[in-house]
C-alpha cells in the first residue's frame, strides 16, 4: 500500500483539531496517512533538524522513501494540482514523507 509520512515538529495539542485530524484519516482509502511528531526544541532549529532527519533516517530502513520539505515560502498548490503532484509522485515511489518545520522553519541541516 502506498505511504504518506507526515513529519512535524511540535504535538498536537488541541483534542477538537486531533478529532478532526482523525476523521480526515480514515476518508483516505488510496493511501496510508502516518503522523511522526516530533519534538520541538524551543526553537533550536539545529536539534530540532537531527531529530527530523533520525526519523528520516529511520523511515528509509524501511525502503525507498521520497522526501519533501514544505516551506512558507515554497511552491503553492491548489487541491487538484497537490493531487497531480501527489499521485506523480506515487508513480515513482510508494512511500513519501512530506516534512513540516517548527515555527522557525527548518533548520540548515535538514
Amino acid at each position: 500500500m502506498r505511504e504518506v509520512h507526515l513529519i512535524t515538529v511540535g504535538k498536537m495539542k488541541d483534542l477538537s483539531l486531533k478529532a478532526l485530524e482523525d476523521e480526515f484519516k480514515n476518508r483516505i482509502n488510496d493511501f496510508q496517512v502516518i503522523i511522526h511528531e516530533c519534538k520541538a526544541l524551543q526553537e533550536n532549529l539545529e536539534r530540532e533538524g537531527e531529530v527530523v532527519l533520525k526519523k528520516i533516517n529511520d523511515l528509509k530502513k524501511l525502503g525507498p522513501l521520497n522526501c519533501f520539505l514544505l516551506a512558507e515560502k515554497g511552491k503553492t498548490f491548489s487541491s487538484p494540482q497537490f493531487s497531480k503532484w501527489l499521485y506523480g509522485h506515487f508513480e515513482q515511489s510508494t512511500r513519501i514523507a512530506l516534512i513540516f518545520g517548527g515555527a522557525s522553519g527548518h533548520g540548515q541541516n535538514v
